[in-house]
């Protein structure tokens, strides 16, 4: 049994993962801190962007859920979520993988 992915929800899944996949991949390889925190910045405003614009499920969110969601992406996911019939799998993967990247963060610090 394949269980499809709608297309509304590939812009939720590229949002909850490529920015915080990108920040674990420079962070295990070393890059500065800095250069990381502007990829990932731009990479987020871009998703964030393009869920936003382009997907049928948000055209009755305010412009407020998009600007939430260039500050702070888990409360943007969870807008989302909310408008999802309560899917939190793309909040839960951000979060994972934002922990894992905290433990990559600690353990190179340390």
């Amino acid at each position: 049994m394949k269980k499809e992915v709608k297309k509304d929800e590939v812009s939720l899944w590229l949002l909850a993962a490529i920015p915080m996949l990108v920040s674990i991949l420079l962070h295990t390889a070393g890059t500065d801190h800095r250069w990381v925190s502007a990829i990932v910045f731009v990479l987020n405003i871009g998703f964030v962007s393009y869920d936003y614009f382009k997907t049928k499920a948000t055209k009755d969110q305010p412009l407020s859920v998009y600007l939430s969601g260039l500050i702070l992406i888990p409360l943007y996911l969870y807008f989302r979520a909310i408008k999802n019939g309560r899917q939190y799998k793309f909040l839960v993967v951000w979060a994972a993988l934002y922990m894992f990247d905290l433990a990559i963060l600690q353990m190179a610090a340390g």
